[in-house]
């Protein structure tokens, strides 16, 4: 597909992974706008950048001048904008597509896919491949802090992405280089329904990888360890199964709860690497980097500099500021298990309190792991929830915060629910001192908390 000259308009601009496309698009010559109902930080980026935003949805955005159309997921096909550009014969494709369509144009693509680490991952990857001088372009879910972007556009050699397993969005990347699956667990089963068909889903996405291509997988994850035996090119790591391909070993935990490891391959010890980033969890997304890079022909001591000095990512154990001298960590997580790896983290290196402000997304994610939810969050000394976000859904009945928080509460755990910023700013700074951590958890507009 052709993109330089092209007028395209996209509905959801203000969406990370669509404002990151908007960018790409616009740079490689495209005539470029879009709709939004919120204005942000990104929206207001993308206007910087000469990218005309409407903040608003409606028919008239939508003319004959336009040479397609690209929606994401979280919009409707009662979408006014999407009935104009069916009415007008425009053509219309989903994020996911053009994602597949833009990847088509580079040498060499490594996706990323898995239920948690996509984003830290795919920049570690990808700041090991600049410092290597290879120029990648990079598609990220998620913040640079230094770069302050979410896209990268380097040379046409390289493009690494995360492949985002949500209605089947990953298997427009098709004929991917290296195809990386750090772990599969129970999420967006409002579209997924069961586990055996997302499953099925990693499956079909390892599967499309070029015959000549590489599969990289955590083989700690049951299911991955199982598919790593089912076909050939795979590339492993784990960190309990020492039979990996790749392996951390005499491993130390340092100060908040950093940890340094040997890496070795195939036996082989290619040296010690030492993570700036905290939990133990970011060993796992660590192996994966090295393992799709050494693939991609960096020596190990490059991938070691790169690992040892990636920055991080914005809302990803993003250290905020400090609340009556009690440090406050941002993250994104909104799974169980990425509530409970943040956590159990904080526990380690706090000397006082965990407290833990939560704003679950979307209901059905709620419903479907609520008792997931009430255990990940009880191991908090103070828990705080927000009300849910939404994001594409309805209101389902009895599923809310304050429901969740009473259950919590009802187990014997101090659990209590708050409707606005203004009174959790004023619990925390009442009830928290110096030692003790604050952790801002969720996926939705719970950052706004920060800026108070």
């Amino acid at each position: 597909m052709e993109f330089c000259g092209k007028n395209i308009f996209l509905i959801g601009i203000g969406g990370i992974s669509m404002s990151a496309l908007a960018i790409l698009m616009h740079k490689i010559g495209a005539s470029v706008s879009g709709s939004d109902e919120n204005m942000s930080k990104i929206t207001q980026k993308l206007e910087n950048n000469g990218i005309n935003v409407f903040y608003s949805h409606g028919r008239e955005h939508i003319t004959k001048s336009i040479d397609f159309v690209v929606f994401s997921s979280a919009i409707s096909e009662l979408n006014e904008e999407f009935l104009q550009a069916k009415e007008l014969g425009i053509k219309i494709f989903s994020r996911a597509e053009i994602l597949g369509e833009i990847a088509k144009q580079y040498k060499t693509v490594v996706a990323v896919a898995g239920s948690h680490g996509k984003t830290t991952t795919t920049v570690m990857i990808a700041h090991c491949l600049t410092l290597a001088g290879k120029n990648p372009t990079v598609h990220i879910g998620g913040i640079l802090k230094k770069e302050n972007t979410n896209i990268i556009v380097g040379g046409h050699d390289y493009f690494v992405t995360e492949a985002c397993e949500y209605k089947n969005s990953f298997l427009q990347l098709k004929n991917n280089s290296v195809s990386c699956a750090l772990n599969v667990q129970a999420d967006h089963l409002d579209f997924f329904k069961t586990m055996d068909y997302l499953k099925l889903s990693f499956h079909t996405f390892l599967n499309q990888t070029n015959k000549s291509g590489t599969k990289v997988v955590n083989v700690d994850d049951e299911f991955l360890k199982n598919e790593s035996k089912l076909g050939e090119n795979f590339l492993t790591y784990g960190i309990n199964n020492q039979n990996a391909d790749i392996v951390a070993s005499n491993v130390k935990e340092n100060k908040m709860s950093k940890f340094e490891f040997d890496v070795k391959f195939f036996g082989a010890s290619l040296g010690r690497i030492k993570l700036p980033i905290s939990g133990f969890h970011e060993m796992y997304n660590a192996l994966a980097c090295f393992g799709v890079c050494v693939l991609l022909g960096l020596s190990p001591l490059v991938i070691k500099m790169g690992i040892e000095s990636f920055e991080g990512i914005k809302r990803r154990c993003e250290e905020v500021g400090r609340i009556c001298g009690a440090l406050v960590i941002h993250d994104y997580a909104h799974h169980p298990t990425e509530i409970k790896a943040n956590i159990e983290t904080a526990k380690k290196y706090t000397k006082g309190k965990v407290f833990v402000v939560f704003q679950p997304h979307t209901f059905s994610r709620t419903k479907v792991l609520w008792s997931d939810f009430a255990q990940s969050l009880s191991l908090a000394d103070c828990c705080i929830l927000y009300p849910i976000y939404p994001a594409r859904e309805e209101p389902v009945e009895g599923v809310t915060s304050k429901n969740l928080a009473k259950e919590i509460a009802n187990s014997g755990k101090f659990c209590l629910h708050i409707d606005n910023f203004p009174d959790i700013i004023s619990y925390l700074n009442k009830h928290t001192v110096s030692v003790d951590t604050i952790l801002i958890l969720g996926a939705g507009d719970i950052d706004k908390l920060c800026d108070f």
